[in-house]
């Protein structure tokens, strides 16, 4: 084989994928405990969806105040307000009560998926 001669390349655009970017607001609204009894109590800490969907949460609180923000940022849609709730890790009981807002709309970017072809024998 001729040193010089390269390969051609056998890869074709199979097709698109779509990957999501959605920031979803959470707002719960608690009703005789803290802010910070609840994240310490209630909140857990390796919540089930994150890196399964969930990218990242962020929470935000005054510890003596009786509601907290949970931003979620999905790379999927997101759920609705309680599934999500719960997959960020935050148990949903009669103390709790929970407003869900989109920070942006469902973004669709496409990303290109390449793969190989199949050669002729």
């Amino acid at each position: 084989m001729d040193p010089h001669h390269q390969r051609p390349d056998t890869r074709h655009r199979a097709g698109r994928r779509k990957a999501y970017r959605v920031t979803q607001i959470l707002t719960l609204k608690l009703d005789g405990i803290t802010a910070d009894d609840y994240l310490t109590w209630c909140r857990d800490p390796d919540p089930p969806a994150l890196d399964f969907g969930l990218r990242s949460i962020s929470i935000q609180a005054d510890p003596l105040g009786d509601t907290i923000t949970a931003t979620l940022d999905w790379d999927q849609p997101a759920p609705a307000a309680a599934t999500a709730a719960t997959a960020a890790g935050m148990v949903l009981c009669p103390v709790v009560q929970i407003h869900s807002r989109m920070h942006n709309a469902p973004e669709a970017v496409e990303a290109d998926e390449l793969v190989p072809a199949l050669e002729a024998a």
